[in-house]
């Protein structure tokens, strides 16, 4: 079976390229018929390989108002022209859903081949928090595409339960569905500690890191909690923060901002840290439960999370709390596991967040499914 799984995306972020790069080296690594393509604009940055690049709308350009919606049009417009002719050379197409999008369900419905489509968020609850005219009207635009993209579509893919739970109603009765979640190619990361004495008493570390702190991260709640506290640790945070957000952390002794940071820097910072921090505010855009990629990418270097949400993993395991973004409760989780060792850590997570068995799952799943 050859399966084409394909995102469009005008600005790909670093997360999302590294999981889609991710899946198409664990499909290599399986020895699976699995191509990966994110459909984007040209830039310096980025390289051929999982990529595929507008030849009709460049970046950089000043545009208007009309001259930015005409682009809008050319660029989907050439996405699903491409689209149409690479799904001759495969047996199943997955589609990272692409919201409000009104080219989507002519293409699904002129698909010769299945189209699952896959889904990382809850979409109109997402734009409702977003707010603005303009989501006003891609809001409007999502009701109306939703429900026919998904007819027209052989299933449903969410990255969790919570997402397959919100699947829409379609007259046409449910489509087969499957959670697939975010994983990463553990292989990449190094399970390492700088060598620190393990002690209670001990300064606790914390890292907390987002390519740019959103509104769902709940920074601001942490904040909240932090300046009421006296206790003494050091929180490295890592990524861009709002003006006001910046501004809180930088009158605070205990906090390091780092801002954008390497590869490199990165594993420095998590090396010297004891608890990773998640997402303290979902519930801003509608949702209880997640699997950022950012906690398996801190798991996969052996570091424990304390995240404000549900995430796949069982309930009860060591290496994973949910809780308020209450610093004294961050604090009591660190003291509880800060005597684990790193490897340990690793091997009860890596089940979960392995992505040579998530991709070889939904293989399987597809198979059974799409070739019936």
């Amino acid at each position: 079976m050859k399966v084409l799984h394909s995102a469009l995306m005008l600005n790909p972020s670093s997360g999302i390229i590294n999981q889609m790069r991710w899946e198409q080296l664990a499909a290599e690594a399986l020895e699976i018929d699995w191509t990966v393509k994110i459909f984007s604009l040209p830039h310096k940055s980025l390289s051929a390989g999982i990529f595929e690049f507008s030849v009709k709308v460049l970046p950089g350009e000043r545009r208007n108002l009309l001259r930015r919606a005409r682009d809008y049009m050319s660029f989907r417009r050439e996405y699903y022209a491409w689209l149409k002719a690479e799904s001759k050379k495969y047996d199943v197409i997955l589609l990272r859903y692409s919201t409000s999008d009104p080219f989507l369900h002519a293409f699904i419905s002129g698909c010769q081949k299945p189209v699952y489509l896959v889904h990382h968020t809850l979409e109109l609850s997402e734009l409702r928090a977003m707010g603005g005219v303009a989501n006003k009207f891609r809001i409007g635009l999502e009701r109306i595409c939703r429900a026919r993209n998904h007819e027209a579509s052989s299933g449903f893919i969410g990255v969790t339960k919570e997402i397959l739970q919100h699947r829409p109603k379609i007259k046409a009765g449910d489509r087969p569905n499957f959670c697939y979640p975010n994983g990463v190619m553990v292989e990449d990361f190094a399970v390492s500690r700088r060598e620190v004495e393990k002690s209670k008493n001990q300064v606790a570390v914390l890292i907390f890191v987002a390519s740019q702190f959103s509104r769902w991260h709940g920074l601001d709640l942490l904040l909240d909690s932090i300046e009421k506290s006296k206790a003494d640790f050091v929180l490295h945070i890592a990524g861009h923060l709002e003006e006001k957000d910046r501004i809180r952390a930088e009158n605070d002794r205990r906090i390091f901002l780092h801002g954008h940071v390497t590869k490199k820097k990165l594993e420095d910072l998590i090396s010297v840290a004891e608890v990773g921090l998640s997402s303290f505010a979902l519930h801003r855009n509608g949702m209880k439960e997640a699997c950022p990629l950012k906690s398996r990418e801190y798991l996969a270097q052996g570091l424990a999370i304390y995240g404000g949400h549900r995430d796949i993993f069982p309930e009860g395991c060591v290496f994973y709390k949910e809780g308020r973004p209450d610093i004294a409760a961050i604090l009591e989780f660190r003291d509880q596991i800060v005597q684990m060792d790193r490897g340990d850590i690793l091997n009860q997570a890596r089940p979960y967040i392995e992505k040579k068995k998530l991709l070889l799952e939904l293989s399987a799943w597809l198979t059974a499914t799409a070739l019936k």
